[in-house]
């Protein structure tokens, strides 16, 4: 994964990761508030030469005191030192236990011992350290080299005594919030890699360009409140203003990817059932129409069709019937309103539909068919359950291969596109189906479709084709504004831009 990989990634799973770092850090504090706090303290011990008789025996005591300094340092937590401690201060511990609880370090190039006690008690601590300190000093004495006099060579002196701490040091929230935000942050990461590493669907145009060259020419929304049975059709009320931006994009993407050569017949298909191929067959023909073309649907998923439960229009009699001479084709296609779209809906289901769309007569009647519409869109069924689709393509110019997001496997897919490469099917592109608004690239984004009236401070604005040629610019004004009660249009600006 790239850098901008991880940057997805974190958008898309962004709650996710707050929750984990937010639990984290939560348990940091916790764990804070219920650990019983610990003190420590400090007591410094300075050996040094006592003065001797002579100088031999001056240089003689500094020399052992700076070599022994370690053992001195050792002898504080032996048994020699620890246990006088514990019988004086009558503590409730044994001597490994307290040994545990101290510490002896030496400062680089000196004769000095620190000594660090640590305990629940910070008045324990202190009483504990000034203890070791004094019972070190006896202890020095005992082993210490003496003189003739009977003086040590070596004494010990207190030059830090110890002293109650005022704040303990472990825990510190904030060590303790700064590991748990690090640890929270790492884990809610990690969370988010793993399951994107284990997350076999289509979510997302990467998903889809890391498993084929073919380019994405379609993101469409995931439509809510929608009730069952009914369907989004473009041109309706139920057409959102989002969803026709977003069929007209993919129509005109269309456009773009036809440049290179005329492709009048599209063959829209999936992988598997239940992906929206259907919806996006019949919104991209009433897209196509109302662009100014002559378009006709077919209903060519004779297993399962659904082009006459969208339109709500009779679908007993259809291709079927037109396949097998019952009818002719003007006798059963059926126009769509005032549009210009027709739809030949499937018909009855037949026993052998790869059969019918294979024959001749099936193809004789595209090609007639193309002579008589700026564009056909047929609608086929899935290719993976049934080879229909690869039949449709061979007689189609391209194919629009649709995708649903979040539903449709990436082993799916990917088995789909190697079944159409095998057959050399010419694929338009790739729509992407249901995504969520968060995956869309242009989620942050919304336009007014063009003579929608977008709304202004003082009216509304529309396009308005003049009988030259010309594109002009008026405002709408508010119901009520004129003194008659009724919107008024006034001209703004003219444009010389050519009509279609």
């Amino acid at each position: 994964m790239e850098f901008l990989d991880y940057l997805r990634l974190v958008a898309k799973r962004w709650k996710a990761i707050a929750v984990i770092t937010l639990l984290t850090v939560g348990v940091a504090f916790g764990s804070a508030a219920i650990t019983t706090p610990l003190y420590r303290t400090h007591a410094a011990i300075f050996f040094s030469v006592a003065d001797g008789d002579s100088f031999a025996e001056v240089a003689q005591g500094a020399t052992y005191s700076q070599r022994q300094v370690v053992s001195f340092a050792e002898l504080a937590s032996s048994p020699l030192v620890i246990d006088p401690v514990i019988r004086d201060l009558k503590l409730n511990t044994g001597s490994d236990d307290l040994k545990k609880t101290i510490s002896a370090s030496i400062p680089t190039d000196t004769s000095i011992v620190n000594l660090s006690v640590t305990n629940p008690s910070p008045e324990r601590a202190a009483d504990i350290a000034n203890a070791l300190a004094k019972q070190l000093q006896v202890a020095s004495f005992k082993l210490s080299p003496k003189h003739k006099n009977g003086e040590a060579m070596v004494q010990a002196t207190v030059t830090t005594p110890a002293v109650v701490p005022e704040a303990p040091i472990s825990p510190s929230l904030k060590i303790n919030g700064v590991v748990g935000l690090a640890l929270g942050l790492g884990l809610g990461l990690g969370f988010a890699v793993l399951r994107e590493l284990m997350d076999n669907k289509i979510r997302h145009e990467q998903d889809v360009q890391g498993i084929t060259d073919v380019p994405v020419v379609g993101q469409l929304g995931f439509e809510r409140g929608i009730a069952p049975g009914r369907w989004l059709l473009l041109g309706t009320p139920m057409a959102t203003r989002r969803s026709t931006e977003e069929f007209n994009k993919l129509r005109l993407n269309l456009q773009f990817v036809e440049f290179a050569h005329e492709t009048r017949v599209i063959t829209v298909l999936s992988a598997v059932p239940d992906e929206g191929k259907t919806n996006v067959a019949i919104n991209l023909a009433i897209s196509m129409a109302q662009s100014g073309k002559k378009v006709l649907l077919i209903d060519a998923d004779m297993r399962k069709p659904s082009v006459a439960t969208g339109f709500h229009i009779e679908g007993a009699v259809g291709l079927t019937s037109v396949l097998i001479g019952d009818v002719t084709f003007p006798e059963v296609a059926q126009p769509w309103g005032e549009t210009s779209l027709d739809i030949l809906p499937a018909g009855l289901l037949p026993p052998n539909p790869s059969d019918l769309l294979d024959s001749q007569v099936m193809n004789s009647l595209l090609t007639e068919l193309r002579d008589q519409y700026d564009s056909i869109i047929i609608d086929a069924p899935p290719i993976l359950p049934v080879s229909d689709g690869f039949i449709l393509e061979q007689l189609s110019d391209g194919i629009l291969l649709v995708v649903a997001a979040g539903s449709t496997s990436k082993d799916r897919f990917a088995k789909a596109c190697q079944n159409l490469e095998k057959f050399d099917a010419h694929v338009l592109g790739v729509v992407i189906n249901k995504m969520q608004a968060q995956m869309r690239e242009d989620a942050y984004y919304s336009y007014e479709a063009a003579g929608s009236g977008a709304p202004t401070r003082s009216g509304t604005q529309k396009f308005a084709v003049t009988q030259h040629g010309k594109r002009k610019l008026v405002r709408v004004e508010p119901h009520g504004t004129s003194d008659s009660g009724d919107s008024q249009a006034t001209s703004v600006e003219d444009a010389d831009v050519p009509t279609r």
